[in-house]
């Protein structure tokens, strides 16, 4: 396995491009073996965020990889982003949504 995924404070999510849609990711196994994620086209804007709130730039060469963006994302932003991933499915007081990390945002989202 990559090294850059010992980088990797996970969980993770991936965000995609113009969607609000967030894509769960627990661990480094789960991003290499789940053949849906592998099979997903990936733009130049999609990005995975570690639990710190690190940016990993994604692309497709010939399986999923990752490269440090050097962008970190803040609590508050990334809880705006989760925020739009609840809303999006349809649950209700998500402006009431904080999490005094973004692991435990992850977590508390997708567990």
């Amino acid at each position: 396995m990559s090294e850059i995924y010992e980088l990797i404070q996970w969980p993770a999510i991936i965000k995609l491009h113009a969607d609000d849609e967030l894509i769960f990711v627990p661990d480094a196994v789960q991003f290499v073996s789940d053949v849906s994620l592998q099979l997903t086209h990936v733009q130049a804007q999609d990005m995975l965020i570690d639990s710190s709130g690190a940016v990993y730039h994604i692309s497709n060469r010939p399986a999923l990889e990752l490269t440090p963006t050097g962008v970190m994302l803040s609590l508050d932003e990334v809880e705006d982003l989760l925020r739009s991933h609840l809303s999006n499915n349809g649950t209700c007081c998500v402006s009431k949504f904080y999490a005094p990390s973004i692991r435990e945002a992850l977590v508390s989202v997708f567990a």
